[in-house]
């Protein structure tokens, strides 16, 4: 028995819409979510009253294949954008370690180079703290000596003249600069030693994990 043409394409559109028909009803979705009563439900449709609430998606073999969350309360929202903020601050502080870690690797090969290097520095440091209170003796000598003209002076009832005092002043001033110099460079020694422990300890660290890893 032959059709025509227009029988065949009547019944081919009927069979894709049969099929279509059972694929949608294989395909259809179940909603599972807890009520305010606390209590579990399961329905192809969400009520309106509880369209707000979290719920997970089912297919027909009862397989969660989605998960929907309730919206976030404005605490919720306020407690996720802080753990993101700490999170960010972590991330970046990774990143300036790594960094950190990089270059100290490349500026030194070995934990005794990095020692010897932070020596050196310690010691013209100490170098130039050791000619700075020299160069104060010599201050407080013509200091010593300016006073004792001074005393000069008085002894003999004369009056002293305005040079004393302004080289007084200027040597007092230059005495200032120096012990406020030793003062910066103590400073920087303190800096230093703190900055190079932790540079030890950590390339120790470093060096350590990578021997281990190999």
């Amino acid at each position: 028995m032959e059709f025509s043409r227009t029988a065949k394409s009547i019944i081919y559109s009927a069979a894709i819409a049969f099929l279509a028909g059972i694929f949608a009803g294989a395909q259809a979705e179940l909603y599972k979510w807890v009520d305010e009563n606390g209590e579990v439900q399961f329905s192809d449709r969400i009520p309106a009253k509880d369209s707000q609430r979290g719920h997970d998606v089912l297919n027909k073999q009862g397989i969660v294949v989605d998960t929907v969350d309730s919206p976030k309360t404005p605490e919720e929202l306020i407690k996720i954008r802080e753990q993101e903020r700490l999170a960010e601050i972590k991330r970046r502080e990774a990143e300036k370690q790594a960094a950190r870690d990089k270059a100290l690797l490349k500026s030194f090969t070995s934990i005794e180079e990095l020692v010897n290097a932070h020596e050196e520095r310690m010691g013209l440091i100490d170098q130039s703290i050791l000619v700075s209170k020299g160069r104060i003796r010599k201050h407080q000598i013509e200091l010593t000596k300016l006073k004792q003209r001074r005393q000069g002076f008085i002894d003999r009832d004369m009056e002293i003249p305005d040079w004393v005092d302004e080289n007084e002043f200027l040597v007092l001033e230059k005495i200032a600069i120096m012990e406020g110099y030793i003062r910066e460079r103590e400073e920087e020694k303190q800096e230093l030693q703190q900055e190079f422990e932790k540079d030890y300890n950590r390339y120790k660290e470093i060096t350590q994990r990578s021997f281990s890893a190999r």
